[in-house]
């Protein structure tokens, strides 16, 4: 079962030699019908190591979860999590990849606080992200990337301008002979 809980401590439990034991939460595994009772949960790295009432863990960041509901981490199957966010004015030929990065550093941490441990990202240069998540150097979810989109003329991953021509039709650099 993977951490679906957001805390202050959100970066510890990427790190496989931390351990976090959160107290005072009642568990829903993702299958069954009801939540447990009251438990503690003791985590070790990115893992639950173990749910019990009881739990010694003297060398654990300790998180009092106040009776709240601790579930499965979220995994969001449909994500973009390298397209710029931002006003209108944010267009292609004002893309800037630094700016990028940031808000998409930005948007990994807030899916991360919103429970979402992993998303497949479908389209777009998120490998780098994901391996700074992976080394400790960045929060967020786990990110498995396509990267490139395969799409159709004008569809959801062609980025020309409504008035760029398309390379093979007319008036793209060929000329009558």
């Amino acid at each position: 079962m993977t951490l679906g809980i957001a805390y202050p401590a959100a970066t510890q439990a990427q790190n496989a030699s931390s351990r976090a034991l959160i107290t005072n939460v009642r568990v829903w595994n993702g299958t069954a019908d009801l939540l447990s009772e009251t438990a503690n949960v003791l985590i070790e790295g990115s893992k639950i190591k173990q749910i019990a009432a009881d739990i010694e863990a003297t060398d654990a960041t300790v998180i009092d979860g106040q009776g709240r509901t601790l579930i499965p981490g979220l995994i969001d199957t449909h994500q973009h999590i390298m397209i710029a966010r931002g006003g209108p004015t944010d267009h292609k030929n004002k893309y800037d990849p630094y700016t990028n990065a940031h808000q998409a550093g930005a948007a990994a941490e807030q899916m991360l606080l919103r429970g979402f441990t992993t998303i497949r990202d479908l389209m777009g240069p998120s490998v780098s992200r994901a391996k700074a998540i992976d080394r400790g150097l960045a929060v967020g979810p786990r990110i498995f990337s396509v990267q490139a989109a395969i799409g159709s003329t004008s569809g959801h991953s062609d980025f020309r301008n409504y008035n760029d021509f398309h390379p093979n039709m007319q008036g793209a650099g060929f000329t009558d002979a």
